[in-house]
């Protein structure tokens, strides 16, 4: 989790093991340049949880470390590019499918009573900041069958 003044954000860290397949097949299979893969908080791979422009009185860190033992296993089923909303630049984002990661991002927005900075909650996984493919490069890409956790 991470919060400022002005907002809040939650997030799962992919497991260490899980990373370095992630980066070895980024940098391996896909070409990427994975030690240059943005600054170093948003380069640790992580799936995003639940954001918000506005924060209140809530006990963020309680949140926290109710989800600290939480272990979710996804599975990968394609890409997407996204747009940082701090840099501005394009994110490679390995969709993945997963019931839990919805559920704690409801559970997250009715404890705190807040919105979701963005229209819809996607479920995806972080894997390279500031990429150059084309929607065409992204449709062609190859998604690797594994469990990340």
């Amino acid at each position: 989790m991470s919060q400022n003044n002005n907002g809040v954000y939650f997030s799962f860290l992919v497991s260490e093991n899980d990373a370095i397949k992630l980066n070895d097949f980024g940098r391996d299979v896909l070409g990427l340049d994975m030690e240059n893969s943005g600054c170093s908080y948003e380069s640790r791979k992580h799936a995003s949880l639940f954001a918000s422009k506005t924060r209140n009185e809530v006990d963020y860190d309680q949140i926290v470390k109710d989800r600290e033992n939480t272990t979710i296993t996804v599975q990968p089923v394609g890409w997407k590019i996204i747009k940082s909303p701090n840099t501005g630049k394009d994110c490679l984002a390995l969709m993945i499918n997963s019931d839990e990661l919805i559920k704690h991002h409801e559970e997250i927005k009715q404890i705190t009573g807040l919105n979701h900075a963005f229209d819809s909650f996607i479920t995806y996984i972080s894997l390279h900041y500031d990429v150059h493919f084309t929607k065409v490069d992204i449709n062609n890409l190859p998604v690797r069958n594994f469990d990340i956790q």
